[in-house]
């Protein structure tokens, strides 16, 4: 037995065969170069068609978000105009306290009252909001009359000459129907 350090094998290759084996192998490696260029060609044209739609969106939803800030720019303006047309909640309810403290005060009875949405008027160089209120009230002909008179003292920026009407019925009760106009300072 022949020891393995001295076998000697030799493979000898033709030059046909090395030719081929070098192409095979070059091939191979044009194969793979030409799948990965593929593939990134792939996925650019995919990166250019999600920029393509991103672009488009954007200008979309610019143009959206333009015409919602207008729209948002409307709804405030038309808002604050209502907000302006409203009588108040602070300031109707200070009027209602003035009426039912000279109701107390004179011994009537206020049934009914309705103060409008205030109005600008302009009076020198000084702006009210001018406020109708519109009150009936039932009682006695001189507590009605202290009632006015209550009333006007409690309300004095109240003007008293728009209407004021007082009847009597069959029974001796007199009713009061008083319109008047309550200016507060204001824009």
């Amino acid at each position: 037995m022949k020891s393995l350090k001295s076998v000697n094998i030799s493979l000898s290759i033709s030059p046909v065969t090395r030719w081929i084996i070098t192409i095979v192998i070059l091939v191979a490696v044009l194969a793979v170069v030409i799948v990965f260029y593929v593939q990134q060609q792939t996925r650019n044209n995919n990166l250019k068609d999600d920029l393509s739609t991103a672009q488009t969106s954007l200008v979309s939803n610019s143009a959206q978000r333009d015409g919602l800030s207008a729209r948002l720019v409307q709804a405030n303006l038309a808002l604050s105009q209502l907000q302006a047309q409203f009588v108040s909640p602070e300031e109707s309810i200070s009027l209602e306290e003035a009426v039912y403290k000279a109701e107390a005060a004179a011994g009537v009875e206020v049934y009914s009252i309705n103060c409008t949405s205030p109005v600008s008027a302009t009076v020198g160089n000084t702006t009210y909001q001018v406020y109708s209120v519109t009150l009936n009230a039932r009682g006695e002909v001189e507590p009605l009359l202290r009632f006015m008179t209550v009333l006007g003292d409690w309300l004095p920026s109240a003007g008293m000459g728009k209407s004021a009407s007082l009847s009597t019925d069959e029974s001796g009760q007199s009713q009061l129907n008083l319109e008047l106009d309550v200016y507060a300072l204001g824009s």
